[in-house]
C-alpha cells in the first residue's frame, strides 16, 4: 500500500512504509545503463558477464581511446604553468627587483675636439654615470691610445694602454676624468682613443665592463717635405732630387727615418748623407727639434720612354721595430716626374765611362772627355752649339787642351760652335757629331803645401747644346740640351816605412852589422798621412820572415799595432784617419821592434826584416778603397842616421 501523505501517520508507520518499498519488486522500475566511462571488474569473464548484462554490445576503440588526455587539455595546462611562473618573476621584479644592476644603466660619455693638429695636446673629458640602484664597486678606467701618442708630461714615454682607478660610483653618481695625449699622425688621418670602465658589484666577484670610443682626425702633419727637382727630364740623364724635411711640432720627434719609394727605370747613384747600409731608399734620420729642418739629396738615373710618368714618393715617421718598416707616418712626398726625349740626344764620356754614374779620379789624373750629339727631330737644326763648363777649385787651368774649340780659362769654359766646328752650322735629321778634350786637377799634396786644405775635392762638367729647329710655316724654335757630370777626387793616403838601429822609442841591442847566431834589434816606424778625405777602416798590414822575431814592444801606447803568431802578420789597425794628417796636422805614426837572428846562409847577405807593408782605407767621400804599398825593408838603414855602408851585410 502506497503512502497516500497523512500528515497525521507515525513515525514507526513511515519506516514500515520505507522497507516494504525498498524490498518489494515492482516490474514498472527502467533498468540503469552503465555509462561508458565506468570501471569495469578486473576478472575479464566478470567483464564479460558485465557487458552482457548491462551494455547493448562490446566497448569500440574509440571509447578507449577517450580515457587518454586531450592534446588541447596538455597544452593549456602548460600555458597555465608559464602564466603561473612569469607571475612569480614580475611580483619578484616588482617587489625586490630594485637590487638588480643592468650594464644598460651604466653610461660612458667622451667629449673632446674632433681634430688636433699632430703634435699638439688632445684633451677629453671622461664621464663614468651610474643609474643603477646599487654601487659600483672597484671602478677601473682603461684607456688605449693610437699608435705614436706620448705622454702630456713626459713627451719620450709612448703612450699604448694606461688604468687609473676611480673607486666607487653611488647609485645615480657621476665619475669624471680628464685624458691627456700628444697624439701624431698622418695630415687628415683618422684617429681612436677607446676608453673601458671596469667594475665589480657587493658580495660578487664578477668583472663586468662598459666600452666607448672617440674617434677625431689630425689637422697638420708634424711633419712637412718640400721638393726641389725638375717636373721634366731626360731618358738617361743624371737627375739629382733634393728635398727638405721640417718638423712642424711644437715637440722634439724622436727615431725619425725617412723612406722612399723609387719608380721602374730609377738607377739609384748617391745620397747626401748616405743611406743605411744595404738599403739605397732607408734613412735613419734619428731626432729632429722642433721648428729644425733637414735636407737630403737623391742622385741616379732615369730611363722610359717619351712622355713617361715617373713617380717619386718618400715617407718620413717612426720605425717598427720587429719589421724595420715605418708603421706611423709624419709626413709625405709625393712627386711625378715625365721623361722626355730631347730634340738633340747629347751624351758624355769620361775615360771610356758613359756620364750618369759616380765617377772617382786621383789627384793629378789626366782625363779624357768625349761629346756626341745627335739630330733626334724629323726637322733640320741649324746654329748648333756646345759648350762645357768646368767648375771646381783643384782643376789645373793650365792642363786644358781641346780641339775644334776654345778654351776661355777665364770662365772656365769650352766653347764649339761652326766657326770652329762646320758641322754644327746645320744638323739635318739624324745628323750628328763628335768633340773632345783633356783636363786634370791639381795634386792635393801641393794644396796642402800652401797649407790650404781642400776637403772632399770634387769637379763638375755642365755641357749644354744650343740651336734653333727649323720647321716648314713655323717660325724658328730655341732648343737645348745638357747632361751633367760630377767627378769626386780620392783623396791621397799614403803610407812611408824606416827600419832604424838608433833613435826612435826603443833602445837596441846586439852587433851591427849582424853576425851569425847573434840577435840584433831593430825598430820599424810605420807614417800615414792623408790629403783631402777622411778615411775609415784604415790598416797598414806586414809580415816578417821566419828568422825574424816579434818582441812584443809598441809605441805609442794609443796606437792598435798587434802580431798574429800564426800568420807571422803585423797589423795596424788605424780606424779612421783624418784629413790633412801629415799636410796640415801631424801625420800618423806607430813603431814597434824586432829582432833578426841570422844564419850561415845569410852571410854576405843583406837580410829583410819586413816584407811589404801595405795601407789600405776606404774613402768616405769617394767610396774607393785606396791602397798604397811600401817595398821592403831591409838591414839597409837608409834612413838612420848613423848608419854605415856596410853595416848592412851579415857577418860570420
Amino acid at each position: 500500500m502506497y503512502y497516500n501523505g497523512d500528515v497525521n501517520e507515525r513515525p514507526e508507520d513511515k519506516i514500515e512504509r520505507l522497507k516494504h518499498r525498498l524490498y518489494t519488486p515492482d516490474n514498472s522500475l527502467t533498468p540503469v545503463r552503465r555509462s561508458a566511462l565506468s570501471t569495469f571488474p578486473a576478472n575479464p569473464s566478470d567483464q564479460t558477464e558485465s557487458q552482457n548484462k548491462w551494455s547493448p554490445g562490446p566497448i569500440s576503440e574509440s571509447v578507449r581511446a577517450q580515457k587518454r588526455l586531450s592534446p588541447l587539455v596538455i597544452v593549456f595546462l602548460l600555458a597555465a604553468a608559464f602564466f603561473l611562473v612569469a607571475a612569480g618573476v614580475a611580483v619578484y621584479v616588482f617587489f625586490r627587483g630594485g637590487n638588480l644592476v643592468s650594464p644598460a644603466n651604466v653610461g660612458l660619455l667622451i667629449d673632446g675636439p674632433q681634430t688636433v693638429k699632430a703634435g699638439e695636446t688632445l684633451t677629453l673629458q671622461v664621464l663614468a654615470v651610474n643609474r643603477n640602484a646599487t654601487a659600483l664597486q672597484s671602478v677601473d678606467l682603461i684607456v688605449e691610445y693610437p699608435v705614436g701618442a706620448r705622454s702630456s708630461v713626459d713627451l719620450t714615454k709612448d703612450l699604448v694602454r694606461t688604468r687609473s682607478v676611480l673607486g666607487s660610483i653611488n647609485p645615480g653618481a657621476v665619475a669624471n676624468q680628464t685624458i691627456k695625449a700628444v697624439v701624431f699622425g698622418e695630415k687628415e688621418s683618422e684617429q681612436e682613443i677607446r676608453v673601458t670602465i671596469e667594475y665589480r658589484l657587493a658580495d660578487s666577484n664578477a668583472i663586468f665592463d662598459k666600452t666607448a670610443s672617440f674617434r677625431y682626425s689630425i689637422s697638420d702633419s708634424p711633419l712637412t717635405i718640400t721638393a726641389d727637382w725638375p717636373t721634366e727630364v731626360n731618358a738617361g740623364q743624371l737627375l739629382t732630387l733634393a728635398f727638405e724635411v721640417k718638423n712642424n711640432s711644437a715637440v722634439s720627434l724622436k727615431g725619425l727615418v725617412l723612406k722612399g719609394d723609387y719608380p721602374p727605370g730609377f738607377i739609384f747613384r748617391s745620397a747626401t748623407p748616405a743611406p743605411m747600409a744595404g738599403r739605397n731608399e732607408f734613412w735613419r734620420l734619428g731626432e729632429l727639434a722642433a721648428g729644425s729642418a733637414r735636407r737630403l739629396t737623391v742622385t741616379g738615373l732615369l730611363e722610359g720612354q717619351h712622355d713617361d710618368p715617373k713617380s717619386f714618393r718618400f715617407s718620413a715617421g717612426t720605425v717598427k721595430a720587429a719589421t724595420g718598416e715605418i708603421d706611423l707616418i709624419y709626413g709625405e712626398l709625393f712627386k711625378i716626374v715625365t721623361i722626355k726625349r730631347p730634340s738633340v740626344d747629347l751624351t758624355l764620356v769620361l775615360n771610356g765611362e758613359p756620364s750618369g754614374g759616380e765617377l772617382a779620379a786621383s789627384s793629378g789624373e789626366l782625363l779624357r772627355a768625349d761629346i756626341t750629339w745627335v739630330n733626334n727631330s724629323s726637322t733640320e737644326i741649324t746654329d748648333g752649339r756646345i759648350e762645357a763648363r768646368l767648375k771646381g777649385e783643384i782643376l789645373d787651368p793650365r792642363s786644358v787642351t781641346v780641339s775644334d774649340g776654345f778654351w776661355q780659362s777665364a770662365d772656365n769654359l769650352i766653347v764649339w760652335q761652326s766657326g770652329t766646328k762646320p758641322a754644327l752650322a746645320r744638323l739635318s735629321p739624324g745628323a750628328g757629331g763628335q768633340a773632345s778634350f783633356t783636363f786634370s786637377t791639381r795634386s792635393l799634396l801641393d794644396a796642402g803645401a800652401s797649407r790650404q786644405l781642400i776637403q772632399n775635392p770634387n769637379l763638375e762638367l755642365e755641357i749644354r747644346f744650343t740651336g734653333r729647329q727649323v720647321t716648314a710655316g713655323l717660325p724658328d724654335e730655341s732648343i737645348e740640351s745638357a747632361v751633367n757630370q760630377e767627378i769626386k777626387i780620392n783623396t791621397i793616403l799614403q803610407l812611408a816605412a824606416a827600419a832604424r838601429y838608433s833613435g826612435g822609442p826603443f833602445a837596441n841591442t846586439g852587433p851591427l852589422p849582424p853576425r851569425v847566431g847573434q840577435e840584433t834589434t831593430y825598430t820599424i816606424v810605420w807614417s800615414v798621412i792623408n790629403s783631402s778625405n777622411a778615411v775609415r777602416e784604415a790598416a797598414v798590414r806586414a809580415t816578417l820572415p821566419t828568422y825574424v822575431r816579434w818582441l812584443g814592444a809598441a809605441a805609442p801606447a794609443e796606437e792598435a799595432v798587434s802580431f798574429n803568431e800564426a800568420t807571422g802578420e803585423v797589423i795596424w789597425n788605424l780606424g779612421v784617419v783624418e784629413a790633412g794628417r801629415g799636410v796640415v796636422t801631424a801625420a800618423r805614426e806607430a813603431a814597434f821592434q824586432i829582432a833578426l837572428r841570422p844564419s850561415v846562409s845569410q852571410v854576405g847577405e843583406t837580410p829583410v826584416l819586413v816584407v811589404s807593408p801595405t795601407l789600405t782605407g776606404a774613402d768616405t767621400f769617394t767610396g774607393e778603397v785606396l791602397i798604397s804599398s811600401r817595398r821592403s825593408l831591409d838591414t839597409r838603414l837608409l834612413n838612420d842616421s848613423g848608419f854605415r855602408s856596410g853595416d848592412e851585410r851579415v857577418v860570420p
